[in-house]
């Protein structure tokens, strides 16, 4: 999975090759996930789950279903804050690292 600038996340199939012991990424994406308005900073996947989340400078961490792409819901904490990191836990639990948002005007 990878977050982008362009606010998207991508979900990318890594497909092992027992021939080599080694491993490659399709060249196209299982999904493209929008949603954020700003920066993905962060993404996280629990496969077992089929949750994958991700957080934006834009203070918003948003949930996906893994397998089918499909948005579920989006938490916001505050315009204010960047979401730095996010974390899935076994037992479904979230959690998200926060930073305030710096602005600078010239």
């Amino acid at each position: 999975m990878t977050g982008s600038r362009d606010a998207t996340v991508i979900v990318w199939d890594v497909l092992l090759t027992a021939a080599s012991n080694g491993a490659f990424v399709r060249e196209v994406p299982r999904h493209v996930l929008y949603g954020h308005d700003d920066e993905v900073t962060c993404v996280t996947i629990n496969t077992d789950l089929d949750i994958v989340a991700s957080g934006s400078l834009d203070g918003t961490m948003i949930l996906y279903e893994f397998r089918s792409g499909e948005y579920l819901r989006t938490i916001s904490v505050s315009s204010q804050y960047a979401v730095t990191e996010v974390a899935i836990s076994s037992n479904a639990y979230l959690a998200a690292l926060c930073a305030v948002r710096l602005s600078f005007f010239c």
